[in-house]
Parts: structure tokens; sequence; C-alpha cells
């Protein structure tokens, strides 16, 4: 399973009024521990208890961009932001790989985003 733990970073990209990130399970651990220094941020999606939902973690573009400068550099992780298919609407349930985010974050980094 691909986790920040074995190397590889997921974020969900979602557009509504504004752009955010999400990050979903031991993602959303991660962001949470190394990001906000808190579980307060966490949301338990699911049944809602710790024990069985799902942990989540919203963040705001600019935080992300922090985020994945951070893993980039400093802790050498695999990034793979998903975007929801064309048509898809709010509840999304098909994704594909993000290269045109990745593409924007290469300016901000063109030494370390390999398509």
């Amino acid at each position: 399973m691909k986790s920040p733990q074995t190397g590889t970073l997921r974020l969900f990209y979602r557009t509504s009024n504004d752009d955010f990130y999400v990050a979903y399970g031991p993602d959303a651990l991660f962001v949470a521990d190394n990001i906000f220094h808190t579980h307060s941020v966490i949301k338990y999606l699911g049944s809602g208890t710790k024990a069985s939902g799902l942990p989540s973690v919203v963040l705001k573009t600019s935080v992300a961009h922090t985020l994945l400068r951070d893993a980039l550099t400093v802790r050498q992780l695999r990034i793979e932001i998903w975007a929801p298919d064309a048509g898809q609407g709010k509840k999304s349930v098909k994704f594909h790989l993000h290269k045109e985010v990745l593409s924007k974050l290469a300016s901000m980094l063109p030494c370390y985003i390999i398509f």
C-alpha cells in the first residue's frame, strides 16, 4: 500500500468555488502530524469514529504547496495528485493522475518534478 511511510504521498485535487486538496487515510495522518502538528484537523468519514472512520484532512492550495515543497525537497517523497474525471461532479468516484497541477509545481521546484 502506498503511504508516506513507504515513500509516496497522495493528494486529491478538488475544485469548487476555491481549489483545495484532500488527503485520506495514512496520508491524512501524515499531513496532520507534519504540517498542522495536531490531530484536531482530522475528520473521520463513514461511521465517524477514530476506530472505524476514514481519516481525512482538507488543505488550502497555499498549505498544499508548502506540503509539496517539503515532501519533495526535505522528505524526498514521491507525489501523486489525483483529480476527478471530467463530468464526475461533486461526488467523484473516478480519478486520474493530475499532471497539470504537477506541471504548475515545476516552476516552483524545477529540478524535482519528473513525469
